[in-house]
């Protein structure tokens, strides 16, 4: 392992140059997994026999002669030792092939600097931070206020059109917050389309913007009925961000229901396709507004502000300015590669680290003219080994995906992403600082403040790195029909229909070491599947799972095999308005962290034994009880946070103090 490691972090910059590197580094990612299982499974059994300790003889008698004797698991996994030893010098052995490796200090970055911390309750789109893009803001306004209706039209759009990166969104909503753009239009919608451009979908957004109706469970008439009251007779401006769809039957059927709108009213449609701003824009005589890169000087600001903080601080590192004019250079005048590479300089004042980058090999890979995934790519590589991986993990969740920081934390923790320093703090407060840091580093974009949380989203082009970092780890399901790699260890479900008679997605059958299960746009586990069988697919096949959210599901019975999940840390059954009661299996799954079973209405009784739950530290729950002491709950001493949900009957809680 000391060997192996030494040369990981050159390998890891190398892969992507040399595919023998990769391959290897695949083998030894797949190796690594399976000594996390069984290290993982000495914890789990650690746990359990605390929990074994505290019951009676004659349970400790039933537990002996049950299959989970101490005998029989040591027995089992010492040959699961032995045979993970054996594949990993095999593995390890493979690294005198690569004489290019150089050896490097084992990753030891600590994880920030609390200077560099900048506000964190508002988001980076606003005036102040958008530089460069006055005069592109002043054309649009004028577009819209200004343009005199030349067709028979009542709305006309606007394509905005540039490759990712070049601020696009941040372009227009500055337009969209205009104060004169907001006086002119009574009504203003903001849809972010992206890739999957489906009416009904596009329709609810609609509706939700502009009325502030949640129209989820509405068909496609009540839809069309809905928005055509909203845009009666009104002057509205609507903004489809992020369009990939040049499907033109589509766009026309959408444009026929907004004729409803007073003369006047506009589209304003960001796409990086020239194909797309046609389709759209082709039926009126607006003419497309073709977004360019920074120029040098608006680069090279832009560059400052991320670098420095302020050009009084960079004007006393006269060297580090012209290093940096060459950096910029390299960015083409795209502002995302800019803002990313200052950010990953931001507190460096070594000459020697901005040579480092200026230099690095990585710019001279074979690309598109366009490609910013090489200053991206840069940034990547600098991370600490622990933000990288919790960075990759974000890959299972869609584009344009809203995260919520608690949300995000405990999906981290599930999968032991979170290291604390010391004994004192909360893995919470490090996962936070996780997410600060890769805020920091311009990995997540519209970071807000909500409280007691954030919420933040990534870019496109940073998910996309995202994705080519996770390589097979991480897979999205789009269809029920597609195919993943068997290596694929963490599933999302995105929105799909099965075919008649398909009670569960293909893909299931072919993997077996899966470790996250989790449907990121909530209404489609209700909608598209057989929850059941989904459920009796998932929870004898995948042992390893960490992660399995089934919110917002439908199925009625929960095997008791899920006490076979002994490495499950996350588990949320919410909104399941038909599960009546809970096995008592589930009070085996010691490993568990959060669990989460609010809004499940019909839920009489809570099993009994919760009180075995000892790593439990975060529990959501609704219940029809008017007492908690049978079930524990008030007992489990690991509890960080308590949510109590709609139970309109309960009367005591039976908190245990001592």
């Amino acid at each position: 392992m000391g060997t192996v490691q030494l040369v990981l972090k050159d390998a890891e910059k190398k892969q992507a140059s040399d595919e023998n590197i990769r391959h290897w580094l695949k083998q030894l990612k797949d190796i690594f997994y399976d000594i996390e299982d069984v290290v993982d499974e000495f914890a789990a059994e650690t746990l359990r026999a605390q929990v074994v300790n505290q019951e009676s003889i004659t349970q400790k008698v039933r537990h002996f002669f049950s299959a989970s004797n101490p005998l029989a698991f040591r027995f089992r996994m010492s040959h699961r030792i032995k045979d993970v030893r054996e594949k990993l010098d095999e593995i390890a052995a493979q690294k005198v092939r690569f004489h290019e490796l150089v050896e490097q200090g084992i990753d030891d970055k600590s994880l920030m600097h609390k200077e560099r911390y900048r506000d964190t309750t508002y988001s980076y789109v606003q005036t102040s931070n958008v530089i460069g893009r006055d005069e592109d803001r002043k054309k649009i306004r004028k577009t819209l206020i200004g343009f005199n209706n030349l067709t028979a039209r009542n709305v006309s759009v606007v394509p905005i059109v540039g490759i990712g990166g070049l601020g696009k969104t941040s372009l227009t909503k500055l337009v969209y917050n205009d104060e004169q753009v907001v006086k002119h239009f009574p009504c203003r919608m903001w849809v972010c389309v992206s890739q999957n451009f489906v009416v009904s979908n596009v329709l609810k957004d609609m509706i939700k913007s502009a009325t502030g109706e949640d129209c989820d469970k509405f068909n496609m008439e009540q839809l069309h009925k809905c928005l055509r009251d909203a845009l009666l007779g009104k002057r509205f401006i609507l903004v489809l961000d992020d369009v990939w769809s040049d499907d033109r039957q589509t766009w026309m059927d959408l444009m026929g229901l907004l004729e409803v709108g007073d003369s006047g009213s506009k589209v304003i449609v960001t796409t990086r396709s020239p194909q797309v701003a046609n389709v759209m824009g082709g039926t009126n005589n607006v003419s497309t507004h073709d977004l360019k890169g920074l120029s040098p000087k608006e680069s090279m600001s832009l560059f400052v502000q991320w670098a420095f903080g302020d050009p009084k601080a960079a004007k006393r590192h006269p060297e580090l300015l012209e290093i940096g004019d060459e950096i910029v250079t390299k960015c083409k005048g795209v502002p995302l590669a800019v803002r990313t590479v200052g950010s990953l300089l931001y507190s460096k004042r070594d000459k020697r680290d901005w040579l480092l980058i200026k230099n690095n090999g990585i710019w001279e890979l074979e690309q598109s003219e366009n490609d910013i995934l090489p200053a991206l790519r840069l940034s990547y590589d600098e991370m600490p080994s622990h933000l990288k991986r919790c960075f990759v993990y974000c890959s299972i969740f869609p584009k344009r995906f809203e995260f919520d920081s608690e949300d995000l934390i405990q999906f981290w923790m599930a999968h032991n992403l979170i290291r604390s320093p010391n004994k004192d703090q909360d893995l919470e407060d490090v996962g936070e600082q996780y997410v600060k840091e890769l805020w920091m580093r311009s990995f997540f974009e519209d970071f807000r403040d909500r409280g007691y949380y954030y919420t933040f989203s990534m870019h496109d082009l940073i998910h996309d790195l995202c994705l080519s970092m996770a390589q097979n780890d991480c897979s999205i399901v789009y269809s029920a029909a597609q195919e993943v790699d068997e290596s694929v260890r963490h599933l999302s479900f995105t929105e799909f229909e099965l075919p008649n008679g398909q009670q569960v997605p293909k893909c299931l059958s072919m993997l077996r070491n899966v470790r996250t299960i989790t449907f990121p746009e909530v209404d489609i586990l209700f909608q598209s599947l057989d929850n059941q069988s989904f459920v009796d697919a998932c929870i004898p096949r995948f042992k390893y799972l960490r992660f399995l959210d089934l919110s917002n599901s439908s199925f009625e019975v929960l095997p008791s095999s899920i006490s076979k999940l002994i490495h499950l840390r996350y588990f949320d059954i919410s909104v399941n308005q038909r599960i009546e009661k809970l096995p008592k299996a589930v009070s085996k799954l010691q490993s568990l962290q959060t669990f989460r079973f609010s809004g499940c209405s019909e839920l009489v009784k809570l099993p009994d034994g919760m009180r075995n739950l000892i790593s439990l530290r975060h529990l959501t729950l609704t219940t029809q009880e008017e007492h908690l002491t049978d079930s524990g709950v008030g007992n489990i001493t690991s509890l960080r946070s308590l949510v109590l949900a709609a139970c309109e009957n309960l009367e005591n809680l039976s908190i245990c103090t001592s």
